[in-house]
């Protein structure tokens, strides 16, 4: 399993998951591809995502959730989203993002995450 966090998450964020598990392969958009897919279109940031294998992690339902609609009628794969909901994961709680994604990788890091859609649930403190 490899993630990359969406534009709306810091590098920073991607740091403190990696300190958890120093394992687990995740980058911000921010830093990833030198930034570049930074603003652009979510059809874009997906496949580059699926072609690099990695799975989108996101609060952005809005527009995400009707992309993989059409992506799924067009017969076109994604490497699998992520997303989280500011109600079980709030906006700037960077322990609740580090423990859920952490609990995920832990149980899902040998899975295919090709067209996999899930809503990340929060996870207790250790």
């Amino acid at each position: 399993m490899r993630l990359l966090l969406d534009e709306h998450f810091s590098e920073q964020d991607a740091a403190q998951v990696r300190l958890q598990v120093p394992s687990i392969d995740i980058v911000s958009l921010h830093l990833w591809a030198g930034g570049s897919l930074l603003g652009q279109d979510d059809a874009a940031i997906l496949a580059e995502a699926s072609q690099q294998g990695r799975a989108l992690v996101t609060r952005d339902v809005r527009t995400i959730a009707p992309l993989l609609r059409t992506l799924a009628e067009s017969g076109v794969s994604h490497g699998g989203v992520i997303f989280l909901d500011h109600r079980a994961i709030p906006e700037g709680n960077t322990g609740a993002l580090v423990r859920a994604l952490s609990a995920l990788w832990h149980e899902e890091r040998e899975s295919d995450w090709t067209d996999r859609v899930l809503f990340l649930q929060p996870r207790d403190p250790v």
